[in-house]
């Protein structure tokens, strides 16, 4: 592979380095960039459930989850296989801890049945989420992994 090389020079006239460019380097960078882009689309559904003929569907993005880093939400609430507007409330909290919960009411979107909220999970471990829909309760269990600050708070704790 040929190597193109880049001479920088300071003001006064003298050499100030050399940074290499490679075509490896470039093409890298756009396919990050696409594939960064890609992921901003349709949201991609990971969890799903049905009863009395309304089904909830839940999207996390990221996925999977990290604590204390803000993760944004998406459900889509169905009745009958029909979009439904209604008032969804979510709950998150921690079943094996007695830390209380967070309630929080979606956002209704454009579309019919769309909803989508943003929440920062305080610590990372087992977490339930509870979608409430007029009379119906879902419940989606999920695990948060160490958000980076998660983790360098427990590295510091080693030490």
């Amino acid at each position: 592979m040929r190597r193109t090389w880049i001479e920088r020079r300071s003001p006064a006239g003298g050499r100030a380095g050399r940074r290499g460019v490679g075509l490896l380097g470039g093409l890298l960078l756009g396919l990050t960039f696409s594939l960064a882009l890609t992921g901003c689309g349709t949201p991609q559904y990971q969890f799903e459930k049905s009863q009395n003929q309304e089904k909830v569907a839940l999207a996390i993005t990221p996925y999977p989850q990290t604590s204390l880093t803000p993760i944004h939400y998406t459900l889509q609430v169905s009745r009958d296989g029909q979009p439904v507007q209604q008032a969804v409330e979510v709950e998150f909290k921690m079943p094996k801890m007695d830390m209380g919960s967070h309630v929080v009411q979606a956002q209704p979107q454009g579309k019919k049945g769309l909803y989508t909220l943003e929440q920062t999970l305080s610590m990372p471990g087992d977490w339930q989420i509870l979608v409430r829909t007029g009379g119906e309760e879902f419940a989606f269990d999920t695990v948060a992994t160490a958000g980076q600050a998660s983790a360098k708070a427990m590295d510091g704790m080693k030490e």
